[in-house]
């Protein structure tokens, strides 16, 4: 059972991202606001000035919304830098810390992301599934801009 997609909206405004991705470090700003009416929460994750993964910037637009259907939240990145193979919409489900955990079925395998409230900001915590286990994949803590 899911809850209401506007139990994120302490995560609206302009965010800086710090965090690691395959133990490299990664830093990005991050605007978020509802858009399409409210009926999504769109996350901008601007171009990074440290790139962990690739020479070029990594840029994604991350789009949260609620699907009545599905008693949860639906979690799509409809545009990123590394093309339309992992534009796989992830279903939501409440994480105990008030947080959401989405999981998304790409072709390569599971990858799970956390989204959770910690303290004035929000951490986002990724993994990929490797049988039956969540291994890290990547970290990254959000604090006002």
């Amino acid at each position: 059972m899911g809850f209401p997609v506007r139990t994120l909206d302490g995560l609206v405004g302009d965010w800086h991202l710090e965090g690691e991705i395959l133990g490299k470090r990664l830093v990005q700003e991050v605007k978020v606001e509802w858009v399409l009416g409210g009926a999504y929460l769109r996350m901008h994750y601007l171009p990074s000035t440290v790139t962990p993964l690739t020479d070029t910037p990594y840029e994604a637009f991350a789009f949260i919304g609620w699907d009545p259907a599905e008693q949860g939240h639906l979690m799509m990145f409809l545009f990123d830098t590394f093309g339309a193979a992992y534009s796989t919409p992830g279903p939501g489900s409440p994480l105990e810390d008030g947080g959401v955990r989405f999981a998304f079925p790409y072709r390569q395998g599971e990858f799970v992301t956390d989204v959770i409230p910690e303290g004035d900001g929000w951490s986002i915590k990724q993994f990929s599934r490797e049988d039956d286990r969540l291994v890290p994949f990547g970290v990254k803590h959000l604090t006002r801009s």
